[in-house]
């Protein structure tokens, strides 16, 4: 197919990939051929032991035959399966280590993909028809987002269609298999489909979630009209069309096409990643409008290649152009009448008018015109839009993808931070900050409005400094913020912030200043510093007196120091308060070991299970402790392995002597091997607490 990498396995092998029906790959029993693709087949199958099919894709014999192919597949396959959602295909079960092939089992899907809806609909789909389509992959996507997953392959082939009672349902597939074989193609160095790849991936730039964002945006674009947006005729011109030249109008090949998807098309495949939507949803939102609401869109071809509709200046008390504004922001779904007052003197230099409709935008989710609105206000000088912006770009900067299920993502600095013990910092931090276009901008603007006087700019700026690991002038800001309003967040941070570099007596005053001004973050940790020297007694009474309040942190402190003084019932309560509020994957973990320890091994099971299904290794070593001391092998394995690639030296140990014990001696020892050990049973894991 024009504008495709074949990986270099596919054409040296040929005709030989395909598996015969009646082949077995991993148990299963192929029945038929559903479909091929550059990297493997997928087959309908038997499951080996349930009364049920399969789709089963197999990767073509030659990656198998590649062991950094193996372990990345292995890698994003653990990611794969973790993803549930209703519009992303399920994953049952995957290869082991040692099978020939590397496969996937996943369910069935009845309906075919979208590129075959496109073949049937060679001028394009119906546009309502793809906004409800483009919905579902959205939702899908940000999905597998939030939970540190790329798809980096987007495209109709990518995305498959089931009838629903409800209707027409769509559904994500081949999660993570491009990045699993980017080491084994030639040029570029990028496995996706060409004709859907954000130009970044070229530039081998820095990929996030927007690259996926533009993909579904070249998606988009292909199901409106039939067409891929850049129709080239070879792979050098197709990714130098990416690089370089501007997103092409929907309208041009099908005209009756909504004019605002002109704007639609030209966000999404903006050269810039931060220029396009910030989620698949912000898309899949904006498509809708402008399939659904174009009664008031405007009669004239939308301009080509802007982010937003350019509004014409008009003189002072010229109604008729506060009604055509009006007109422009129904047509967008945002129409107020003050909002379109607002833009004639935004058009004429009122720097404060631009900060509000900037506010009005976001505030309506149209976060690329908020973005332009405060950019004006700012470079103009009004502090007030320099922090709005700041704030804006920093809470929309892409996610920091976890490597592992245990790695964490930093809170945003717009948000106040009084609900956690102490914010991550740049000792705990598992991202580098400082390689995100966004927040250095963020950055910037926030020091302008800082060094003007304004205080939520210094409090921003000195916790992003915070995670960023510049201490010395995170402290500073801290300092120039609490002095001049004394806000509770900002004298609870800076307490932290002293901690940490260890000025433990300045640290105490700033948390007590802030504890008595009412912040419960502040109480709780007022009472980690005392109960550090043992003044165990009235560290208890801060504990007892934020909990009450409801601050789950010092519930878990609370707990922590009551089971240490051997008060369990009292700390088994504690700890179920705290659970049951935020469901705190540390929280349920230690309230497992207290009722393992109590002999209430049910509960402890259940505690366990909670708490290793959102990715606490300690939780699944423990749990598949706990199976494995009552003969459920099967179990106890698939957590001990969970625990172990992504780290758990215990979880390592656990799993070759279960495999050991069952004489599968190879893969005993590689795990042996991993952990650093052999024959010295694991120490318990430490409960974690936070005090």
């Amino acid at each position: 197919m024009s504008g495709d990498l074949i990986p270099r396995y596919r054409t040296e092998l040929g005709g030989a990939l395909r598996l015969r029906p009646g082949s077995t790959v991993g148990g299963y029993v192929l029945t038929e051929m559903l479909g091929g693709g550059a990297y493997g087949a997928v087959y309908l199958a038997k499951h080996p032991r349930l009364e049920r099919n399969v789709a089963l894709k197999v990767l073509y014999p030659g990656y198998a035959a590649d062991p950094k192919v193996r372990i990345a597949f292995d890698r994003e396959a653990t990611l794969i399966a973790s993803l549930d959602h209703p519009n992303i295909v399920a994953v049952y079960d995957r290869n082991d280590p040692e099978d020939e092939h590397l496969w996937l089992s996943m369910r069935p899907v009845a309906g075919g993909d979208l590129a075959a809806l496109i073949n049937a609909e060679p001028e394009g789909l119906d546009p309502q028809r793809v906004a409800r389509l483009i919905v579902d992959a959205a939702r899908g996507l940000d999905h597998a987002h939030r939970n540190g997953v790329l798809h980096r392959d987007v495209k109709p082939a990518n995305i498959l269609v089931e009838q629903h009672p409800d209707g027409e349902r769509a559904f994500l597939t081949d999660f993570g298999i491009a990045r699993a074989l980017d080491a084994t193609v030639t040029a570029t160095g990028v496995t996706a489909t060409l004709a859907y790849t954000a130009p970044e991936r070229f530039a081998r730039q820095a990929v996030d979630h927007r690259a996926d964002v533009y993909s579904l945006g070249c998606t988009l674009f292909h199901l409106l009209t039939g067409h891929t947006p850049f129709r080239t005729t070879d792979p050098a011109s197709t990714i130098a069309a990416h690089l370089s030249e501007p997103p092409p109008s929907p309208r041009d090949l099908r005209p009756a096409l909504p004019a605002y998807l002109d704007i639609v098309i030209t966000t999404a495949l903006s050269k810039t990643p931060t220029d396009r939507y910030s989620t698949c949803s912000e898309l899949a939102e904006n498509v809708t409008r402008a399939v659904t609401a174009t009664t008031y869109a405007p009669t004239m071809s939308a301009p080509h290649n802007v982010e937003v509709a350019t509004l014409t200046p008009a003189a002072d008390g010229d109604t008729g152009a506060v009604s055509n504004h009006g007109l422009l922001l129904e047509s967008l779904n945002l129409y107020d009448p003050e909002l379109a007052t607002l833009l004639l003197a935004a058009d004429s230099g009122d720097t404060t008018a631009m900060n509000k409709v900037g506010r009005q935008h976001e505030e309506h989710g149209a976060l690329t015109e908020a973005r332009v609105w405060y950019r004006r206000a700012a470079n103009a000088g009004h502090t007030g839009a320099m922090y709005n912006l700041g704030v804006l770009l920093e809470e929309h900067a892409p996610l920091q993808l976890p490597v592992s299920l245990g790695s964490t993502v930093p809170i945003p600095a717009g948000k106040q931070p009084g609900d956690s013990e102490e914010p991550t910092s740049a000792a705990t931090a598992t991202n580098d900050l400082g390689d995100i276009p966004e927040l250095t901008e963020a950055e910037n603007w926030y020091r302008r409005a800082a060094n003007a006087g304004h205080t939520g700019a210094m409090y921003n700026l000195a916790v992003l400094l915070e995670e960023r690991g510049q201490q010395t002038d995170a402290e500073n800001w801290y300092r120039r913020a609490a002095d001049a309003e004394g806000h509770p967040a900002t004298m609870y941070n800076l307490g932290n912030l002293l901690k940490r570099r260890g000025k433990l007596g300045e640290a105490e005053n700033w948390h007590r200043r802030a504890a008595n001004a009412g912040h419960t973050g502040a109480v709780s940790n007022l009472g980690v510093l005392l109960a550090g020297r043992g003044e165990q007694t009235e560290a208890e009474g801060l504990y007892r007196r934020a909990a009450h309040a409801g601050h789950t942190g010092a519930m878990r402190n609370l707990a922590a120091l009551l089971e240490k003084k051997g008060e369990l019932t009292d700390a088994e309560n504690w700890y179920r308060r705290a659970a049951d509020a935020d469901g705190h994957p540390t929280t349920m973990y230690n309230l497992g070991n207290l009722l393992k320890g109590r002999g209430k091994l049910g509960e402890a099971e259940n505690w366990y299970r909670n708490a290793a299904v959102v990715g606490h290794t300690g939780a699944m070593y423990s749990l598949g402790a706990l199976l494995e001391g009552r003969g459920e092998r099967t179990d106890a394995e698939n957590w001990y392995r969970n625990a172990a690639v992504v780290g758990h030296t215990g979880a390592m140990y656990s799993l070759g002597a279960l495999l050991e014990g069952r004489g599968e001696r190879t893969d005993a020892e590689n795990w042996y091997r991993r952990a650093d050990r052999r024959r010295e049973p694991p120490s318990r894991e430490p409960g974690n607490r936070f005090d």
